[in-house]
């Protein structure tokens, strides 16, 4: 061992000062001490040097690739918080807690450590650290080893920067961008269309059928699902454990949550977009369902004294000539929304009675038309009404009037004559 070594070299150096009989101040007798100090310097750097230079075979990516050897460490990568880390760390905070560098800065005192455990010759106590540490050989290697730890701690941050490019998907806020984005540029379902001094937007309002808010185009919409889905799969499709250099480094957990935000963020688009196409088709299915169902339904012919049923008729009427061309309109932007679902593998509730619609807005106008010449004689009528009771209104209303002017309270004989009723001075 060292330590048997070294002592064996003591006795050495005592027996030949015994032998010379030669003063240990004297300076040929320091020259022959430091002569032999060289000489177990020289003996610890070599000793030293094989295992630092072993350790660079280790680090070293060239003879990792060409030795095909194994990586020495795992790590694993994750995302803590709103950073993402490697576990264990190359270097931890506070520097005492376990981390890839202290690991190796163990392994280095353990290789130096083997000087101390031979005492020097030229004094009673300490060691040859200081020597070896100082020696040129020594920093050259361990510059080389801190150099090959730097060149791999920098693989590691570049890789990992593959997924920081991502990082919007856990430090931004969901919700708020998304609304940016229903903000920008957003334009109404239906543009450019209007009828006897209505704008679409007013028919459709009049009419109680709710087209929704504006929204970006829909080529917006696609390019932001395609976007997240091909991050999703680009994320998913990545290969786990990676190798660098003597590093295995397992992404799963990173690639996990990631996944899983990229999906949350293309889900966000897609279902605001099934909801509001599923809504819209929802919305003019059922007017149009409530207006074929008043006009195809009980006739105010069959009941003439039936005036509410009436009213009902000629509001339905009137719905369906505001809108006649408005709904028509609306068909169109309506299964573009569709299309683009389908696109992205989303089918929204209501297709069928889409398709139904059109035909079903046909039969309503056609309906009204006959409605409308149906109930002619009765509208005649109701105006006749509507006059009478005008004109019984303004008989009641002058009999009033006569009334308050015969017998109000206008005479002095019922004035009030109190205190209180003293006029102000």
């Amino acid at each position: 061992s060292t330590g048997e070594g070294g002592k064996e070299i003591h006795k050495f150096v005592k027996d030949s000062s015994e032998a010379l009989k030669v003063s240990k101040v004297a300076s040929i007798w320091k020259a022959y001490v430091d002569f032999v100090n060289n000489i177990v310097i020289e003996g610890f750097v070599a000793s030293i040097a094989v295992s630092l230079q072993a350790l660079c075979e280790i680090f070293s990516p060239e003879s990792i690739a060409r030795n095909e050897a194994l990586p020495l460490f795992e790590v694993k990568m994750e995302l803590v918080e709103d950073k993402i880390v490697f576990d264990p760390p190359f270097l931890a905070k506070p520097p005492t807690e376990p981390s890839l560098r202290l690991t190796v800065d163990g392994w280095l005192k353990d290789f130096f450590a083997t000087v101390t455990a031979m005492q020097r010759l030229d004094m009673s106590a300490g060691d040859y650290l200081n020597e070896i540490r100082e020696h040129f050989q020594m920093q050259c290697l361990l510059a080389l080893v801190s150099e090959l730890i730097d060149d791999t701690e920098q693989k590691c941050m570049d890789y990992r920067d593959t997924f920081m490019q991502h990082k919007f998907l856990w430090t931004d806020s969901l919700e708020k961008t998304f609304e940016k984005f229903l903000s920008t540029d957003a334009h109404a379902l239906v543009e450019g269309f209007e009828e006897e001094g209505m704008t679409f937007a007013g028919i459709m309002e009049r009419i109680k059928v709710d087209i929704g808010r504006s929204i970006p185009q829909l080529d917006e919409f696609d390019q932001k699902i395609v976007f997240f889905s091909d991050m999703k799969n680009n994320l998913s499709n990545l290969k786990t454990p990676i190798d660098i250099h003597w590093l295995r480094v397992n992404v799963q957990p990173v690639k996990i949550k990631l996944v899983s935000y990229a999906r949350q963020w293309e889900d966000k688009h897609t279902s605001f977009l099934q909801k509001y196409t599923e809504d819209r088709i929802k919305a003019i299915v059922d007017f149009i369902n409530n207006k074929l169902s008043g006009l195809g339904g009980a006739s105010p012919v069959d009941d003439p004294e039936n005036s509410k049923l009436l009213y009902a008729t000629m509001t339905d009427i009137r719905d369906v000539k505001l809108a006649t061309n408005a709904v028509r309109k609306i068909f169109a932007p309506i299964r573009h929304l569709c299309q683009c679902l389908k696109k992205h593998h989303v089918v929204p509730e209501g297709l069928v009675e889409l398709e139904q619609a059109q035909p079903k807005w046909d039969d309503v106008i056609r309906l009204a038309f006959e409605r409308k010449e149906e109930i002619l004689p009765l509208q005649s009528n109701e105006v006749v009404k509507i006059r009478n009771k005008i004109d019984d209104f303004a008989e009641e209303l002058r009999g009033f009037c006569y009334e308050v002017r015969q017998k109000c309270p206008f005479g002095p004989e019922l004035a009030v004559d109190r205190d209180w009723d003293t006029p102000y001075e």
